[in-house]
């Protein structure tokens, strides 16, 4: 049986007494805040420096890549960042599930941060791909595990999202850039 049909046994049942969280919320609703703030961090994070570190001279510590190619490097990953969602998404709903793909997504994007620390070109790549991979898997499934905490009825649930939602905004304003910042 799909695992967010209602015959189910969900955590939304009983968050009609769950305020044992920050501010009246379910108390698994800031596990997910951080969980999402460390991904955007480690996502926008990347990008800031991704593109000053492929054209960086190879003398200064950099991969020493041209512009056009740089920029085309980093749109690939950026785009397949976003793209990785849809089949991420699919596979959660249908085959491992929202807590699963999250905790698994959050591996594979360490593994790739862990990859990019070494100093050669196949890993810079592997670890754009197993970062793109792990938001692929993580960034849908946040959004359904937050659902989730919260009844249909439940005056929370929009506030609660806003609280996740925040979690961009907070990384942003932590490096300096602003809420506005498109970064």
């Amino acid at each position: 049986m799909h695992e967010l049909t209602p015959d189910v046994e969900s955590p939304a049942r009983h968050t009609e007494r769950d305020h044992g969280g920050l501010g009246g919320h379910p108390r698994g609703l800031s596990m997910l805040f951080y969980a999402e703030m460390w991904e955007r961090f480690s996502y926008y994070g990347m990008r800031a420096l991704l593109l000053l570190f492929m054209i960086t001279p190879l003398a200064m510590g950099g991969l020493g890549f041209d512009q056009k190619f740089a920029a085309q490097v980093y749109g690939n990953y950026t785009m397949a960042s976003y793209l990785v969602c849809i089949l991420g998404g699919y596979l959660a709903d249908n085959f491992i599930g929202a807590r699963r793909a999250v905790l698994i997504g959050g591996f594979i994007i360490t593994a790739g941060h862990y990859a990019l620390a070494f100093d050669s070109v196949p890993t810079f790549y592997a670890g754009l791909i197993l970062i793109a991979l792990g938001t692929g898997l993580l960034k849908p499934s946040i959004s359904t595990l937050v659902g989730g905490l919260y009844s249909h009825g439940d005056a929370r649930r929009d506030a609660g999202t806003g609280w996740r939602m925040s979690a961009g905004r907070r990384t942003r304003t932590r490096r300096g850039l602003g809420s506005g910042s498109r970064w």
